[in-house]
C-alpha cells in the first residue's frame, strides 16, 4: 500500500510534504518528522476537533513556515519549541524531501523579507519535486473518481476522503508559479459552434 511505501522512507529530523484542502484553497504543507510511523492504539481527538481512527497509520511532526512571497517554494524550518502534530500518512505525497539552502546559485526572490528569511534559516523546494507533488495529486483525482464512481472498497490506504479533489486546478496554479515568466496558455476559444451550413436541397419537380 502506498501509505506503507511513503512510512518506509520517514526518518526523524526528515521532511515531507502532504496535501489539504481547506474550502477553496488547496496546496502543500511542509514538515519535519520527530517520530516514526505507527498506528494509533485508540480512537483520538485532537484540540482542534478532528477525529483519527484506532489503527491509523500517522506520524508525529512540526510545521514549516512559508515564506511570504515566494509562491510556496521557500519555507523556513521549525524553532525551538515548536508544536507537535499527529500527520495521517494517507495524506502523506513525499516523505523524503530534499531542500536547498541558500546560496550564491540560490537566492532568495527580492520580493520577500530577505533579512527575516535568512535569519531564520529557510529553504527551498527544488522544482522537481513540486511537479512530483502535483503528479501524485493528479493521480489522487483519478483514484478518487474510481473510487466514487465504482464504490469504496473500505481498504484504509484508499484515499476515499476527497482531499484531493480538484487536483488539476491545483496543478495548473502550481504550474503558473513554477514558470512565474510563462505568460500562460492563450490559446483560442471563441465558444462559437461551428455550424455545418448542410442544407437539404429542394429537388425541381
Amino acid at each position: 500500500m502506498l501509505s506503507a511505501m511513503l512510512a518506509d522512507r520517514v526518518q526523524v529530523g526528515g521532511v515531507g510534504a502532504y496535501g489539504y484542502r481547506e474550502e477553496e484553497e488547496k496546496g502543500y504543507y511542509l514538515v519535519r518528522w520527530t517520530s516514526e510511523t505507527f498506528r494509533l492504539q485508540q480512537d483520538t481527538t485532537l484540540d482542534d476537533g478532528t477525529f483519527i481512527p484506532k489503527d491509523e497509520l500517522v506520524c508525529m511532526a512540526e510545521y514549516y513556515d512559508e515564506v511570504e512571497g515566494t509562491a510556496h517554494k521557500w519555507f523556513t524550518p521549525p524553532q525551538e519549541n515548536a508544536d507537535e502534530v499527529y500527520i495521517k500518512m494517507r495524506h502523506v505525497v513525499v516523505a523524503d524531501l530534499e531542500l536547498m539552502p541558500i546560496s550564491d546559485h540560490n537566492k532568495l526572490p527580492s520580493r520577500c523579507n530577505k533579512q527575516k528569511a535568512t535569519e531564520l534559516g529557510a529553504v527551498r523546494l527544488q522544482d522537481i519535486d513540486i511537479l512530483k507533488m502535483q503528479d501524485e495529486f493528479s493521480r489522487r483525482e483519478v483514484l478518487d473518481y474510481f473510487e466514487d464512481f465504482y464504490g469504496d472498497d473500505d481498504d484504509d490506504d484508499n484515499y476515499d476522503e476527497g482531499d484531493f479533489d480538484d487536483g488539476d486546478e491545483f496543478e495548473e496554479d502550481s504550474d503558473k508559479e513554477i514558470d512565474e515568466d510563462d505568460g500562460g496558455y492563450t490559446g483560442d476559444d471563441d465558444g462559437e459552434d461551428n455550424e455545418s451550413g448542410d442544407e437539404e436541397e429542394e429537388e425541381e419537380l
